[in-house]
């Protein structure tokens, strides 16, 4: 990103770097650049605006001068949008989605926030320097963008979006809206219909109405359809419809056995922060079948079909008794590392360096077991979570390392006179809690953003961030087994000679039984 602000300082067109930023975001991109790319389109928002006030035709400009001004300003802008639109179809790509999962879930949300707010931003400079009224519409695969300026001084039609494009998603807006919205005999008007977007807009916070109550207590809540938007005018985010927007979406779920409840939504969020959620506000559902739902509302925003998906109730039983066996197995483990712990603190005369290996292996265990006990789930609580998945991931690297140890002291026992430095208790906790705690300081450097996900406070599996627990653990692991290894060789090879030894030595020293039992017996 710092080559872009580069160019940018540079005075380097935007509708160019739009362009190259749509290249680069062809091949698949990391997490922390997802974010850091619609950051750069928000920025190059900026200075296609400043670079348009540049080319605004002068009070002196000769009439052609000012015509190729405009002009320029017309193609400017159609070749930013063109780029935008493709830079966002590349980050709905499938190749870009595990880059959206290593985001947190807040800063996940607040990315796909502005990705809706800045095209919606982007079509309209294209909408206010069209040369004359317009209708422009640019598909992508995951991407369908309609920019239109009506003139609205002669008779005026509904407006449906999209047009000429079957694909069972369609939003009308009357002709008295439009007419009544004109503004010095135009209107213009700014659609969009996303896919794969909805995944990234948590359901969490979301203010539902539903035509029926869900049924039973065991339901969640999920983003139903593709998102489709429609604006009219810049800067009329909150207008009121005297007649609503009517639209119907399919569904992308499969409405089957009843459990199945629709719920007519919109994305309402602050331009400001980018913090959003779900609401039904001046919404209804007017009607909603196996595979299509149609809903009417009095603003213009982001539209969704949210539903409420009840589960079964054997599954759901079923969840709550594999939730209580598994905390039930980690409370008795957690008394039983307790004990053992207590144990290797009290008595005195089990004092040793091996001791002190066992004793920091409970001691890991017990508290990343209670961390889990308490702490795993809490996934609404942002900062919390995020900082008990790092506690987590630093005491179970622990628990690897001091594992690892515990076969290295074995180790030492078979090889005291060359390994007699590993014993002192400096170097023991160096390596029990300084390997991990690098570890873990490299990945909070790395990408902070990977701890704590929607369902757990445990690394973001999406991506390779998982591999800095799964990397060191194995290594751990490899490394514990290659001690053991040696140790088992060194016991049973190497020890069965000294043993056939020792029995030769004590055949030696007993003559008088060999004596004893090669003596003829008499007669």
């Amino acid at each position: 990103m710092f080559w872009w602000r580069f160019q940018i300082k540079l005075g380097k067109n935007a509708a160019d770097l739009a362009g190259e930023l749509a290249q680069w975001t062809r091949s698949p991109v990391a997490g922390g650049d997802v974010a850091a790319a619609m950051r750069l389109l928000q920025e190059l928002l900026d200075v296609l605006d400043a670079q348009l006030q540049r080319l605004r035709p002068g009070s002196r400009d000769p009439a052609t001068h000012s015509l190729g001004k405009l002009q320029k300003r017309d193609r400017l802008c159609r070749v930013y949008i063109k780029a935008m639109v493709e830079t966002v179809n590349n980050l709905l790509q499938p190749t870009s989605l595990p880059s959206w999962r290593d985001l947190h879930v807040s800063e996940r949300s607040r990315t796909a926030t502005a990705l809706l707010d800045t095209m919606q931003a982007g079509a309209f400079i294209l909408a206010d320097n069209l040369l004359q009224p317009d209708n422009i519409s640019i598909a992508a695969e995951n991407l369908a963008l309609t920019v239109s300026v009506l003139n609205t001084e002669g008779p005026v039609r509904d407006f449906i979006f999209p047009q000429g494009r079957p694909s069972g998603d369609a939003i009308r807006l009357s002709a008295k809206v439009i007419k009544r919205n004109s503004r010095n005999g135009v209107t213009k008007l700014v659609f969009a219909l996303y896919n794969k977007l909805p995944m990234f807009l948590p359901t969490t916070n979301a203010t539902l109405t539903f035509a029926l109550p869900p049924v039973g207590h065991n339901h969640s809540v999920v983003v139903a359809s593709r998102i489709i938007s429609a604006s009219i005018n810049k800067g009329a985010r909150r207008l009121y419809l005297a007649e609503p927007v009517t639209f119907t979406l399919r569904h992308n779920l499969v409405n089957s056995n009843g459990n199945f409840n629709p719920n007519c939504s919109f994305w309402s969020y602050s331009p400001v922060t980018m913090a959003g959620r779900w609401a039904t506000r001046d919404c209804k559902l007017l009607d909603s079948n196996l595979t299509h739902s149609t809903c009417s509302c009095h603003h213009l925003t982001n539209f969704a079909i949210l539903a409420a998906q009840t589960e079964p109730q054997a599954s759901h039983v079923q969840g709550i008794l594999l939730l209580l066996i598994a905390r039930a197995g980690v409370l008795v483990s957690v008394l039983c590392l307790a004990l053992a712990l207590l144990t290797f603190c009290c008595c005195r005369s089990l004092q040793s360096s091996t001791v002190t290996v066992l004793k920091n292996l409970c001691l890991c265990l017990l508290l990343a077991e209670l961390l889990f006990l308490l702490a795993i789930d809490r996934t609404q609580q942002t900062i919390l979570c995020a900082v008990a998945a790092v506690l987590l991931h630093l005491l179970l690297l622990s628990s690897f390392s001091w594992c690892c140890l515990e076969s290295l002291q074995l180790l030492r026992s078979l090889y005291s006179s060359s390994m007699g430095g590993l014993s002192h208790p400096r170097c023991l906790y160096s390596l029990g809690y300084g390997v991990p705690v690098l570890v873990v300081s490299a990945s909070l450097a790395t990408n902070y953003r990977g701890y704590g996900t929607e369902t757990a406070c445990w690394l973001n599996p999406g991506g390779h961030f998982l591999w800095s627990f799964l990397g060191p653990a194995c290594l751990f692991a490899l490394m514990n087994a290659a001690f053991l290894a040696v140790a088992l060789f060194k016991t049973i090879f190497l020890s069965a000679p000294l043993k056939l030894e020792t029995s030769r030595v004590n055949h030696a020293s007993h003559p008088v039984c060999d004596g004893y039992y090669n003596t003829d017996l008499p007669g």
